[in-house]
């Protein structure tokens, strides 16, 4: 093994380890606020004319996705 290939192992390791803790912290957050969805948290924070916008935005985003 390279030095290059166990420091970008160790990199790796890392982030995702990071990511992890970041995970816990938004889904003890979900939990706590008692929402289902994400939409619900927006709606909940920003008011039902952000879920709106959110609601469109996404259903945009999946009409992108099918046709690509």
């Amino acid at each position: 093994m390279t030095i290059a290939l166990i420091i970008g192992v160790g990199v790796y390791i890392r982030i995702w380890h990071r990511l992890c803790h970041i995970g816990k912290g938004y889904a003890k957050a979900m939990q706590q606020s008692g929402a289902t969805t994400l939409m619900k948290v927006i709606s909940d924070v920003y008011g039902p004319r952000a879920e709106h916008l959110g609601s469109v935005l996404s259903s945009i985003g999946i009409i992108i996705s099918i046709i690509s």
